[in-house]
């Protein structure tokens, strides 16, 4: 079992060997009470739970995902850097439950755009689709199927698309 670091004091990354999973998200449980501030709870379900955090020395943002289920497709993506998905920081699992820490992406999802009464240009849906079959392909070189593509797992920020 690994867990992935990021190291904000020394902005170093470094992958931590545990023996057990118990000690693992313990300590990965710890490290976020000490470090992050809750900003707010941005989706939950009967499932999971999703928490905007922010590191408390750096000030940068971050999503928290607390679920039931695999940590499998997380851990195929750390330390994984793609403009077309978030960067997976750090991933704990014991006994079903699975902590994840990645990237905050700002920005609104492309359902919140489309019904906003917003409509993209074929230039830019063309672009959009281009950006989310990048992302796609990543995933699946990695043998990770995302199994609930759709436009609220779509965030839009600036040009670019990014799946989440």
């Amino acid at each position: 079992m690994y867990l992935y670091c990021i190291d904000f004091e020394k902005k170093s990354k470094k992958h931590l060997a545990w023996e057990e999973e118990t000690v693992l998200m313990s300590y990965f449980a710890e490290q976020l009470q000490s470090r992050f501030a809750v900003l707010r709870t941005l989706s939950r379900s009967s499932r999971s739970t999703v928490t905007l955090l922010r590191h408390n020395q750096s000030g940068q943002w971050f999503v928290l995902r607390d679920y039931r289920g695999s940590a499998e497709p997380y851990r195929k993506l750390l330390g994984l850097s793609s403009p077309h998905l978030p960067q997976v920081y750090e991933v704990a699992e014991e006994g079903g439950r699975v902590l994840e820490l990645e990237e905050y992406i700002p920005g609104d999802t492309l359902a919140s755009v489309l019904t906003g009464g917003h409509t993209l240009s074929p230039r830019e849906a063309r672009a959009v689709g281009r950006q989310l079959c990048q992302a796609l392909h990543v995933r699946h070189s990695r043998g990770i199927v995302h199994r609930d593509l759709k436009p609220e797992h779509v965030i839009l920020c600036g040009s670019r698309a990014v799946l989440v």
